[in-house]
């Protein structure tokens, strides 16, 4: 019997976010593994050049954001990796390993915690396999202190340190026994030293007061008893001298290069030619007693000024004095994506790394990828950021009218387009002042025309996009604090598009409306309760603990284009949602509203959220409803009822996006959320929603999606995803 089987594809972007950490394997050298705070582990093959994620066994929200990465130095193949995140002030982690070079991975203990798209996630390892024994591992979390395995990486117990926030944990590969734990007081988290400023953050981060000053402990017995022996040093990686076991090198936030020499109880600066305004988030030696050479690099950040675009520094006499690698011209850095220039190509570098078989191989990771230098740091090459290539996905639309085309709104990013069927994607040129893209909507009256919303410099905008000539211009810039949330055609009358607008009611949130193809706007009537002040209604809780992809940020990767829609078979007959207050309706273009949906699960739960909205292109009159934790809702007669779809029983799911085929077709894609726990997920019917089936490939891990299309001239499926790229999928017809 014949049955529809799906193929999932990653596009060659790949996925990524800040590349946290990076690791040389011990037994392969040519292969390397990658953390990222936000799309889990990568896996490179050829020597850092290219990457593949490798999150096969992860199932919960948090098994993405990667704090630390280990490998064993006895038994090839041996990984752990170290996950977490911070939710309503709860903190919560998991500790995975692996036995086959990261293909597959196993749950191990769910007792430790991590941060692992937290204010320190740029700091060292906080998971060690030891050099000198192949059965012992340390693990130290954000809050739950020091955890110890004795049958390498199995089974773990506690061993101290509850309480501190253990930033970075290192087994000293010279002595035998002896283990360091670096920890973070605020001072180091926050500038100032006001304590009130310090409580604000802490609140926001949803964390808790550990005290003023960064600790230092060292264990001599392997963890049994630990001792305090320094105070006041913001570590966030050591490095060690195998000529000399009590010499101890420390990058800092705040104070330079420091070294000690009597095993950390007393510390001496050591940053002579370094810039002082810099902060340093790693340190790393080539482990070559003849010629020993140490590497750092500073936290270079847009708002810095006058200071080398790849502020990559060796000492050649144990830290003494500091040399530039390099002055690096724009001829010197090749493969790095078209959107990356000389001046920003080395912001936030957090890691550099020595190749174990050739010491003139360096490697670095930063905010975009990783990096290779073959001269010492000369010229380096980013290889494109093969797998890497991309960050957080906010919104994914199909073209209405010609095939293999679809376009991608994210952060820090254009527009980006794919015209293959998602297996090459490519950014439209960057309007001047913008940053990155919220929502965007094709035509099918004038299949050339994107519009598209957009982060600019100082506030938001929406811009007017000429496919053909993969040329941009700005049309309409929205007051200080506004957000294009969504954008659309009107489904019958050419050239008018709306866009919902969000963001304080008295500064201008609400729907704008277009009559000529996008080149004036105004504001239409508002479809909100008279109690409502902004958009979202609940904004605290919806863009930075429910949906967002860290909470103490607003609206990073809360997903977009999905609140807003028009009737196909009615002129001037719109759809807009709010997050938690109602659904509502308009038959005259926005001018006046009406509230429909009573049915529909509103205030179910404090997560039972409104997502996304979609009127069936197929079907007069249908139109779905996807929410959080409630699942998937249909109306059959225009919105006036509503009953749900799926699923049937009782189950949590998130309906966080739906797509609609031409042939009875449905899709609709699950991202998991600490506040409604349902399983990344993908669902499919094909006979309107009567019948389910899962084709998610499992593989993937932990997918957080953000949105699903459908092409409607090929069948080929798109879902975009927080950290981990495109993917795209094919019906084929199977045995």
């Amino acid at each position: 019997m014949n049955e529809t089987q799906y193929k999932w594809h990653s596009s060659l972007m790949g996925g990524g976010g800040y590349i946290t950490g990076i690791i040389q394997d011990p037994f392969k050298p040519e292969q390397w593994y990658a953390r990222c705070d936000v799309a889990g582990v990568f896996k490179s093959h050829d020597g850092a050049r290219s990457w593949e994620a490798v999150n096969r066994g992860m199932t919960d929200c948090h098994h993405h954001m990667v704090r630390s990465i280990a490998a064993s130095y006895y038994q090839p193949g041996v990984l752990l990796r170290a996950s977490g995140d911070v939710r309503d002030h709860t903190m919560f982690g998991t500790l995975h390993r692996s036995e086959d070079g990261g293909e597959t991975w196993t749950d191990v203990c769910g007792e430790v915690d991590f941060y692992g798209n937290g204010p320190t996630r740029y700091c060292g390892e906080v998971i060690a396999f030891s050099p000198h024994d192949e059965q012992f591992a340390i693990a130290g979390g954000y809050s739950k202190g020091i955890w110890i395995s004795n049958d390498g990486g199995n089974a773990w117990n506690y061993s101290g340190l509850k309480g501190e926030r253990i930033v970075c944990a290192a087994i000293h590969p010279y002595s035998l026994d002896l283990i360091y734990a670096c920890t973070f007081g605020e001072r180091a988290l926050y500038e100032g030293d006001d304590p009130s400023v310090w409580a604000s953050n802490l609140e926001q981060c949803h964390d808790f007061p550990r005290g003023e000053l960064s600790n230092l402990f060292v264990s001599r017995d392997r963890g049994q008893r630990w001792e305090l022996i320094h105070q006041g040093l913001n570590i966030t990686e050591l490095a060690f001298d195998p000529g000399d076991p009590s010499a101890l090198y420390a990058s800092t936030v705040g104070q330079g290069l420091m070294r000690s020499r009597d095993g950390g109880l007393s510390w001496n600066s050591i940053s002579s030619g370094l810039p002082g305004v810099l902060d340093y988030l790693t340190v790393t030696s080539n482990g070559d007693n003849d010629r020993f050479v140490l590497y750092t690099a500073g936290d270079l950040r847009p708002h810095h000024e006058g200071l080398p675009p790849f502020p990559i520094y060796k000492s050649e006499d144990r830290g003494e004095t500091w040399s530039l690698l390099a002055e690096l011209a724009e001829k010197d850095i090749i493969g790095f994506p078209s959107y990356l220039e000389l001046y920003c190509s080395g912001w936030s570098i957090c890691k550099v790394r020595v190749d174990s078989r050739n010491h003139q191989h360096l490697y670095f990771s930063n905010w975009f990828g990783v990096a290779q230098s073959k001269d010492e740091g000369h010229t380096w090459n980013g290889y494109d950021f093969t797998g890497l290539n991309t960050t957080c996905l906010e919104s994914v639309r199909a073209h209405p009218t010609r095939t293999g085309i679809a376009m991608f709104t994210m952060g820090d990013h254009n527009v980006t387009v794919t015209t293959d069927g998602g297996k090459t994607c490519y950014g439209l040129p960057r309007i001047p002042q913008t940053h990155g893209t919220t929502a965007a909507t094709f035509s099918r009256y004038m299949p050339e025309l994107i519009l598209s919303g957009h982060v600019r410099d100082g506030g938001h905008c929406i811009a007017k996009y000429d496919l053909a000539k993969k040329a941009g211009r700005i049309v309409l810039i929205l007051n200080e604090g506004l957000f294009v949330q969504a954008m659309i055609e009107d489904g019958q009358q050419e050239g008018v598009f709306y866009a919902y607008v969000d963001g304080m009611v008295k500064d201008g949130a609400g729907l704008y409306r277009s009559k000529d193809w996008g080149e004036s706007w105004s504001i239409t009537s508002s479809f909100l309760p008279v109690y409502i002040t902004q958009l979202p209604h609940k904004k605290k809780f919806i863009e930075s603990d429910l949906l967002a992809v860290v909470v103490y940020q607003i609206k990073n990767v809360c997903g977009t284009n999905q609140l807003l829609c028009s009737d196909p078979y009615a002129p001037g007959t719109l759809y807009a949602g709010e997050w938690t207050e109602g659904l509502f309706k308009s038959l005259d273009s926005g001018e006046t509203w009406s509230r429909i949906g009573f049915e529909l699960p509103f205030g179910a739960h404090q997560s039972s959220v409104l997502n996304m909205i979609k009127a069936d292109p197929n079907r007069p009159g249908v139109f779905y409803a996807g929410f959080i934790r409630e699942g998937l809702w249909r109306s059959e007669d225009g919105g006036a009822s509503w009953h749900k779809l799926f699923p049937v029983n009782h189950d949590l799911y998130n309906a966080s996006s739906l797509a609609i085929g031409n042939d009875n077709e449905l899709y609709v894609v699950c991202e998991p959320l600490y506040w409604s726990n349902s399983p990344s997920s993908v669902y499919c019917s094909l006979d309107q929603g009567q019948t389910w089936k899962p084709i998610m490939d499992t593989s993937l891990g932990a997918l957080r999606y953000k949105g699903i299309d459908i092409d409607p001239l090929s069948g080929t499926l798109y879902a975009v995803t927080c950290g981990n790229g495109i993917y795209y999928a094919e019906r084929t017809k199977g045995l």
